[in-house]
């Protein structure tokens, strides 16, 4: 089969012989969730329906425009103004860490708008693709993608990045848990800390909770969930785990901070990691 290229820019994505797509776009935003999710994009279900290989070119140095303009012609990957791939490619440059620089991922991420209005509904964009890369891992390498049928376009925006590993620990698949601790008088319009947590089993759970709790409760939270779900204490084993985000890449590790003040508001994303002891 034909390898169709996914080419991301400074301000946007161009897929196959689609046209320049903004990161600012719906359509734009559910293709790399459908993408970050291991689906075939569903804008080119249509012309390909048993999938096609893609392969990620890596332009974000330069805005689609000014690429266009100057360098589509003599472009070594792409051809046909980013339409197709320049016929006996050499391995493309996948969006991999550089020595001294950000990840490709942590470059996309910077781009994206962190929260997109949607429905009447503002939508954490940034955070729910984050949670999906990880901490560390690389945005998307230029391998086949399955083919299969992609979440439907107006169903919830973040469900596309909710969708659970195959298999579960602890007797449960790895899904996604709501959790609010709110006070109960509260005042109803007052603000909230919207926390999505990603334990190192690969379950997932979103907490609601008072801006000025404590991170120590938000982990006395996840011992609990993990206790009601027959999950591993997080310091099982004599194993150590933190709490980290992706971005901005962090660690949480003062117990004290409200979440308030460690900028967890009014939504983050974060993951529970094992750490690793250093070799000796």
């Amino acid at each position: 089969k034909t390898t169709l290229p996914l080419t991301f820019f400074a301000d946007g994505l161009k897929l196959s012989d689609w046209s320049f797509m903004s990161y600012t776009s719906p359509t734009t935003q559910k293709t790399i969730k459908e993408i970050l999710d291991g689906y075939f994009p569903s804008l080119l279900k249509e012309e390909h329906p048993q999938g096609a290989p893609l392969k990620v070119i890596d332009r974000t140095g330069n805005a689609f425009k000014d690429w266009y303009r100057e360098f589509s012609r003599t472009d070594p990957d792409l051809a046909d103004g980013g339409d197709s791939l320049r016929v006996n490619l050499a391995a493309g440059r996948a969006m991999k860490a550089p020595a001294q620089d950000r990840s490709a991922a942590e470059r996309l991420l910077a781009k994206l708008p962190e929260q997109v209005v949607r429905n009447g509904r503002v939508c954490d964009v940034r955070g729910a693709i984050a949670e999906k890369l990880g901490p560390s891992a690389g945005l998307v390498q230029g391998a086949r993608l399955r083919s299969s049928s992609a979440p439907a376009a107006d169903s919830d925006p973040n469900a596309a990045l909710g969708s659970a590993p195959p298999s579960g620990v602890g007797g449960i698949a790895p899904g996604r848990d709501e959790i609010k601790l709110l006070l109960p008088t509260r005042d109803p319009s007052a603000p909230t800390a919207r926390l999505q947590v990603k334990l190192e089993t690969g379950h997932r759970i979103t907490l609601t909770m008072e801006p000025h709790a404590l991170l120590s409760e938000l982990w006395a939270a996840l011992e609990k969930w993990r206790s009601t779900h027959s999950i591993a204490r997080a310091a099982a084993g004599g194993r150590q785990c933190s709490l980290r985000s992706a971005f901005p890449p962090r660690t949480y590790s003062d117990m004290s901070e409200t979440l308030e003040h460690a900028g967890l508001t009014p939504s983050a994303t974060l993951f529970v990691t094992v750490d690793v002891p250093a070799a000796t």
